[in-house]
C-alpha cells in the first residue's frame, strides 16, 4: 500500500511543473462570453481602454515652470513604459484654437516655446475652464495632473488570448516615479486597471506562498500539543505534504491555472487533510496507549473511523464540486480541485497513515492497566456524563435560542446587499490603494465606461442630425449627479466650431450642416500635430464613435443601474448603444453572483442530502444533519456579516460554499457515531455521552485546526483572502457549537423510548 501510494504521488508530481498563473480579467467569465467579444470588438475599432495613470500632485499648483517642466519629462518617459502605445497629458493636449483666420491645434503645455509665467497662467485659465479636461487631466483646483498611458489592444475572445504585460508595466511606472521624487514639493501616485492588475498578478500570489509554511508550521505546533509525540505529527504529515502535490499535479495536468480563487487550494489542502487524518490517529492512539497492539489499535481506529472518515471526505468533496454549477470560471476551478483533492486525500489516509501506523515503531505513552478489549475504550467519562446532562436539562431552551439566533440572521442576510467597491479590495498601505484614494479625492472619477454610438452607415459619424442625438445624449450625461466628465468627437467638433467664430463661448456647438461638420472635421484632423489622430474617437470607417464616461460611482448596484439609465436613454433617442470597458465588466460579474451562488448551495444541498441519506439511512438524521450544517452558514450570513460589516461580493459569497464544505466533518463523525451506537443498544443519553468520550476530543481538535488556520488569513495583507479566511473561520467555530450542543439538544428533543441494552439513562 505504501508502495502504491508512492507511485500515486510519483504519477501526479510532473504536473506540478506544467501549472501556471492566470490572473487577467477575462478569466471571470466563460469562453465566448459575449461581453468579452464585444470588448475584443471594441479595441480592435477604438484601441485600448485601459490605461495605467501616473498621477503628480504640487500643493503648490502645477502650472509653474517647475511642475511644467516635469509634466513635459514625464509625458515623454512615459512612452517608454512597457505596453504603452499612446499617451495623453497636459503637456501633449490637442488645445484648439484660433488666431486670425488661422486654426491652430497645439499641445497646452508646449516643450518648444518658453514657459513664462504669463504663458502658464494664461494655459491655467484655459485648462480649468475648459469643458473636458477638469476631472480628466488637471483637478479642478489645479494642483494635481494626471498622465494617462494607454496600453496596446488585446485581443481574448477567440484563438489564442493576447493580453497586456501588467507587471512589467507596473514596474516601469515604479521605476519612473523613484527617479522623480523628491523633486519639489511634488507627490506622485500610479494607479489605473493595469496597476491594479499588476498588483494582483504579484502580491496575493506572493502572500499566500509566504502564509504555506506559516500555517504548515502552525498545525505541527498544534499536533504536537495535541499528540505529544513525534509521531503525532508526522502521520498527519504523510497526508497533507503528498496531498498538495498531488492536487498541483492534478492543477497542471488538466490544465486549470492558479487563479485568485484556486490560489488558496495548497492552503485549504493542507487543512482538510490535517483535520480529515485526525479522528482516525486519535483513536489509534488512545488504543494503543490503552494496551493495544499497534496492528490491534490500527483495526479499532479504521473500524470506528474509515467509513466516517470517507463520508466526511465525499461530502467535502461533494460542497466543493457544487462550485461547478456556478457560471464563474475561477469558482468552478477552485471547487474541481479541492474536490478531488479532497478525495485523494482520503486515499492517501489509508496509503500512507494506516500502513504507517502499523510499520513505524510507535510506542504507547503507558502501558498501567493496559486494557486489551478495545470495547472497552469507549466508556464514558465523567465530565461527558455532566455535559449531556446539562443539554437534556435545557435541550429547549437550547433549540430555543438557536431558532432565534437563525430568525435573526435571515432577516439581517435579507437585509445585506450585493455589492462590489473595487477599492476595497485593496490594504490602505498598498500603493494601488493610496492612489485610488487620492484619485478620488482630487480628481473624482472612481469608475470609468466606454459607450459605442452607432451610425449605420460609412461616414455616417459626420451626419448632423445623428450627432445632435448624442450630444443631446453626452448633455444627459452631464447632468447626472455622479458623473464627472463625458468625451467624444461631439466635443472636438464644437470646440473647433468656437474657435472658428473667435472663441465667441456661444458658439460652442455643432455645425448645422453635413458639409459644415466634414470641414471641421478635416480642418481639425490636417492641424493636428504629427503622431496625433481620431482613431482612438472614431473607427476608420466614420460609421461609429466613442464615447468615454468618467464617474464617482463606487459599487455595483449604483453602477448597474446607471447602466440600465444609460441604455434606457438611447433607446429614448433612437440611438444603437454598446455599454462596455473593462470595469464595467467586474460590476457585470457581480449581476450574476447571486442566482449562480444558488444554484451552487442548491445543488450542493441537494449532493450532500443525497450522501447523507446513503450514510445514515434515516431521513430523520439526513435532515438534522443538514440542520446542523446550514444553520452556521446562515448564523455566519447574516449576523457574522452584520457585526463585521461586510456585504455580499464576488470574494465573500465564495465564503459559504468553502464553509459548507469544510464544516460537514465533525457532523459525520458525531452522528455516525450516534447511530452505530443506536445500533448497539444504547439510549440517545448514553450514546451521546460515549460520543463526547469516542470523538469529542478529535472534533474540538478539527476545529482548532480547521478555525485556526483560516484565521491565519489574517496574517495577509490583501483584504480579499483576509476576510475570506476571517469569516470561514467565525463559521466553522460556529458549526462546531453546533455540532457541540444543538446537534445533541436536537437528538434528545426528538428521542422515542428508551432503547433497552447494555447502558440506559438511569445508569448515568
Amino acid at each position: 500500500m505504501l508502495l502504491a501510494g508512492v507511485l500515486l504521488v510519483a504519477a501526479l508530481a510532473p504536473g506540478v511543473g506544467r501549472v501556471y498563473q492566470n490572473i487577467k480579467y477575462y478569466i471571470w467569465f466563460p469562453p465566448g462570453d459575449s461581453r468579452i467579444e464585444v470588448l475584443d470588438r471594441f479595441e480592435r475599432r477604438f484601441g485600448s481602454d485601459l490605461a495605467s495613470m501616473l498621477v503628480v500632485h504640487s500643493p503648490s499648483g502645477i502650472f509653474d515652470k517647475e511642475s511644467a517642466k516635469l509634466l513635459i519629462e514625464l509625458t515623454d518617459r512615459m512612452w517608454k513604459v512597457a505596453e504603452t502605445i499612446r499617451v495623453e497629458s497636459l503637456s501633449n493636449f490637442s488645445w484648439i484654437h484660433a488666431d486670425g483666420d488661422d486654426l491652430i491645434v497645439e499641445p497646452l503645455i508646449p516643450d518648444d516655446r518658453e514657459l513664462t509665467d504669463e504663458l502658464l497662467a494664461e494655459r491655467r485659465a484655459v485648462a480649468l475652464g475648459h469643458e473636458q479636461l477638469p476631472g480628466f487631466l488637471v483637478s479642478k483646483d489645479g494642483t494635481t495632473a494626471v498622465i494617462y498611458g494607454y496600453l496596446r489592444p488585446t485581443s481574448t475572445g477567440q484563438g489564442d488570448n493576447v493580453y497586456n504585460d501588467f507587471v512589467a508595466n507596473t514596474r516601469d511606472l515604479e521605476k519612473l516615479i523613484s527617479e522623480f521624487q523628491g523633486r519639489g514639493d511634488h507627490e506622485f501616485y500610479i494607479s489605473g486597471f493595469p496597476v491594479v492588475e499588476g498588483y494582483l498578478e504579484v502580491y496575493p500570489p506572493l502572500e499566500m506562498q509566504h502564509l504555506m509554511p506559516i500555517i504548515l508550521g502552525t498545525c505541527v505546533l498544534l499536533l504536537f500539543l495535541f499528540f505529544r509525540r513525534p509521531s503525532g505529527v508526522l502521520l498527519p504529515m504523510a497526508v497533507a505534504l503528498p496531498s498538495v502535490i498531488g492536487t498541483l499535479g492534478i492543477a497542471g495536468w488538466a490544465g486549470i491555472a492558479i487563479n485568485p480563487m484556486t490560489i488558496t487550494t495548497p492552503n485549504i489542502m493542507i487543512i482538510i487533510a490535517i483535520s480529515s487524518s485526525d479522528n482516525t490517529q486519535f483513536a489509534y492512539f488512545r488504543a494503543l496507549d490503552s494496551g493495544l497492539t499497534r496492528k490491534e489499535a490500527v483495526r479499532h481506529a479504521l473500524a470506528h473511523n474509515l467509513w466516517p472518515t470517507f463520508f466526511s471526505c465525499l461530502m467535502v468533496a461533494t460542497g466543493f464540486l457544487s462550485l461547478i454549477t456556478m457560471t464563474i470560471p475561477p469558482m468552478q476551478d477552485l471547487g474541481i480541485l479541492v474536490g478531488i483533492g479532497t478525495m485523494l486525500v482520503f486515499l492517501l489516509i489509508l496509503l500512507f497513515q494506516g500502513p504507517l501506523m502499523v510499520l513505524l515503531p510507535i510506542k504507547p505513552k503507558r502501558r498501567a492497566g493496559a486494557v486489551r478489549k478495545a470495547d472497552d475504550l469507549d466508556r464514558p467519562r465523567e465530565r461527558a456524563r455532566r455535559l449531556t446532562r446539562w443539554i437534556d436539562r435545557y435541550k429547549v431552551g437550547i433549540v430555543a435560542g438557536w431558532t432565534a439566533m437563525l430568525g435573526l440572521s435571515l432577516w439581517l442576510a435579507a437585509k445585506n446587499r450585493m455589492s462590489f467597491d473595487p477599492i476595497e479590495w485593496y490594504a490602505e498601505s498598498t500603493y494601488v490603494r493610496k492612489g485610488l484614494d487620492f484619485l478620488r479625492a482630487k480628481m473624482g472619477p472612481s469608475e470609468s465606461f466606454e459607450i459605442v454610438i452607432e451610425s449605420g452607415v460609412p461616414e455616417g459619424v459626420k451626419d448632423p442630425a445623428f450627432l445632435r442625438k448624442v450630444d443631446e445624449f453626452g448633455t444627459w450625461l452631464k447632468a447626472q449627479d455622479k458623473v464627472v466628465q463625458v468625451t467624444s468627437l461631439v466635443d472636438i467638433l464644437k470646440e473647433t466650431n468656437r474657435a472658428l467664430f473667435g472663441g465667441d463661448r456661444n458658439q460652442y456647438r455643432l455645425p448645422d450642416t453635413r458639409r459644415g461638420v466634414a470641414d471641421q472635421y478635416l480642418l481639425y484632423t490636417l492641424n493636428l500635430p504629427m503622431g496625433k489622430n481620431l482613431n482612438d474617437r472614431v473607427t476608420l470607417a466614420n460609421d461609429a464613435l466613442r464615447m468615454s464616461i468618467f464617474t464617482r460611482l463606487e459599487n455595483s448596484p449604483a453602477v448597474m443601474n446607471f447602466a440600465d439609465a444609460m441604455k434606457a436613454r438611447t433607446r429614448e433617442l433612437g440611438l444603437d448603444a454598446t455599454l462596455t470597458g473593462r470595469n464595467l465588466l467586474y460590476h457585470q460579474l457581480q449581476s450574476e453572483l447571486v442566482p449562480s451562488f444558488f444554484r451552487s448551495i442548491v445543488s450542493g444541498t441537494i449532493m450532500v442530502a443525497l450522501v447523507l441519506l446513503i450514510v445514515f439511512r434515516s431521513l430523520r438524521l439526513g435532515l438534522l444533519s443538514l440542520a446542523t450544517n446550514f444553520v452556521p452558514i446562515v448564523i455566519g450570513g447574516g449576523l457574522g456579516f452584520f457585526l463585521l460589516g461586510k456585504t455580499f461580493d464576488m470574494a465573500t459569497i465564495a465564503v459559504f460554499v468553502i464553509a459548507l464544505g469544510v464544516s460537514v466533518d465533525d457532523t459525520v463523525h458525531f452522528l455516525d457515531g450516534y447511530v452505530r451506537l443506536r445500533r448497539e443498544g444504547f439510549s440517545p443519553r448514553d450514546s451521546i455521552t460515549r460520543l463526547w468520550t469516542e470523538v469529542g476530543p478529535a472534533m474540538f481538535f478539527t476545529t482548532i485546526v480547521l478555525a485556526g488556520c483560516f484565521a491565519l488569513f489574517l496574517l495577509i495583507t490583501f483584504p480579499v483572502l483576509r476576510d475570506l479566511g476571517a469569516l470561514i473561520s467565525m463559521i466553522l467555530v460556529i458549526a462546531f457549537l453546533a455540532d457541540f450542543v444543538l446537534s445533541p439538544a436536537l437528538l434528545l428533543f426528538w428521542r422515542g423510548k428508551h432503547t433497552q441494552g447494555a447502558t440506559t439513562d438511569q445508569k448515568l
